[in-house]
């Protein structure tokens, strides 16, 4: 990667399109989540050393679903982020967000203050990422030139993208994230209340966070089987989040642990324990049906043979990740109590 970066700073350098900012030394953080990805990578250049099961833990993000009825590709990032900033503001982590849709009659000017917003904010030495740079994920952005951002692309490789095309796309968003450090120091216990008050939040209501035409939480499960079952399931969507979802369970799998190491001996884990047992039945499902979907997929259509053996797995998935939602909320209740 170091090689192919100096390769390409050279190249342009030559071409004389580069500014004189340096690009950031941050390291991508590559995740199925792409948002979380980047955010662990923020979280690690600003100096926090959160595993990213906890930071996917404390933001909800590893124990989310969100499920189109056609098992859509889009189904883990299109849904409204802002409730992960606001979890994230107890890992230490702030966020300034520019964002826009290019029908907004101020989209131009929109796009040159992202731009002007991100060239100050690298100059700060505070880290950054966007929306769709290149495919609809997000990426680390880490420099910029005279006409337009530099990120890093999912194989290590060094992408520009023209400041003025951002947001240009089909679905059309401009995002841009300037990440920053709180001042206050960050308190491991809190940050365990921040997580259970969401988790039970999210568990009590979660399509108050959902799209319309989406179904979050442990219903996705359903519309994911309906889907298998009637034959909507698109192979691509199905691929990919099999993958995603596998992943942020196993991220939440974890998290569970770390809780038990982070609070010590002072609480009772009764019921933490009971919620990690369903919940890596929940990582042992999910990855016997990763392994007849990898991605990028490598079938065009979805058998009977498929239905048949990823049906009764997702189902067994569903019924343990309700009963790893009981156990958590029932810890939370403890928990709560606790002084």
């Amino acid at each position: 990667m170091k090689i192919a970066l100096l390769l390409f700073l050279l190249l342009i350098m030559v071409s004389g399109i580069l500014t004189a900012q340096e690009l950031l030394p941050i390291r991508p953080h590559n995740q199925w989540a792409s948002f979380m990805g980047s955010l662990k990578s923020c979280s690690d250049y600003l100096g926090f050393g959160y595993s990213s099961a906890w930071i996917n833990g404390v933001t909800g993000h590893a124990f989310l679903l969100n499920m189109h009825p056609v098992v859509c590709p889009s189904g883990p990032v299109a849904f409204e982020h802002d409730f992960i900033l606001a979890n994230a503001e107890s890992l230490g982590l702030s966020f300034t967000s520019i964002k826009a849709h290019k029908t907004n009659p101020e989209f131009k000017e929109l796009q040159k203050e992202a731009f002007d917003a991100t060239q100050k904010a690298l100059a700060d030495n505070k880290p950054v990422f966007g929306w769709e740079l290149n495919i609809p994920e997000y990426y680390l952005i880490i420099g910029t030139d005279d006409n337009g951002y530099l990120y890093y692309d999912f194989d290590g490789s060094v992408g520009h993208k023209p400041w003025d095309e951002l947001g240009e796309s089909d679905i059309g968003l401009l995002t841009i994230y300037i990440v920053s450090s709180l001042e206050r120091e960050p308190d491991r216990r809190e940050q365990v209340h921040t997580a259970l008050d969401f988790f039970n939040d999210y568990h009590t209501n979660p399509e108050q966070y959902a799209y319309e035409g989406y179904t979050q939480g442990s219903r996705g499960y359903d519309v994911w089987i309906e889907a298998l079952s009637e034959d909507k399931a698109d192979p691509w969507g199905l691929a990919y989040n099999t993958q995603v979802w596998r992943a942020e369970r196993i991220n939440g799998l974890n998290f569970l642990e770390e809780i038990k190491s982070v609070l010590g001996d002072k609480d009772n884990y009764e019921d933490l324990d009971i919620a990690i047992n369903e919940y890596r039945m929940v990582v042992n499902k999910l990855s016997e049906i990763s392994g007849f979907y990898p991605f990028p997929p490598q079938k065009d259509k979805i058998s009977e043979a498929d239905v048949n053996q990823t049906v009764p797995l997702l189902r067994a998935a569903r019924d343990s990740e309700i009963r790893g939602i009981e156990a958590v909320t029932r810890f939370r209740s403890h928990f709560n109590r606790v002084k």
